[in-house]
């Protein structure tokens, strides 16, 4: 919870997609203008709901994070295939999984040239 608060209040874009009142996903995106920025998004179950207008929605909320950017840029964890499926219909390029953390799982990296 501290590094979603932390998260919320660093970055100078960010975003919540509610339901009923209920978070269906978070998201930003944080770096300094004009370099490098570094997307992120937690979601919920609830976004299984709202698949269809969410992904009319995500070329927008794209453009809107990518302002100021030159790249997006950040890692993704291997066995979440259903975020690396989206990152790839939003256009993003992949790099090699490779370990990471205590436990050695395997991320990805991904990009984005705006």
């Amino acid at each position: 919870m501290e590094a979603l608060q932390r998260a919320m209040e660093s970055c100078r874009y960010n975003r919540a997609v509610l339901l009923d009142g209920k978070v269906v996903c978070i998201f930003g995106v944080g770096g300094e203008k004009g370099g490098l920025g570094v997307p992120w998004m937690l979601a919920s179950d609830l976004l299984k709901k709202i698949r269809k207008p969410f992904l009319k929605e995500c070329s927008r909320y794209l453009e809107e994070m990518s302002e100021g950017y030159s790249q997006l840029f950040n890692v993704a964890w291997t066995k979440n295939t259903e975020h690396i499926r989206w990152l790839k219909w939003m256009g993003f390029n992949f790099g090699t999984p490779e370990p990471m953390g205590p436990d050695g799982e395997y991320f990805i990296s991904f990009s984005k040239v705006i």
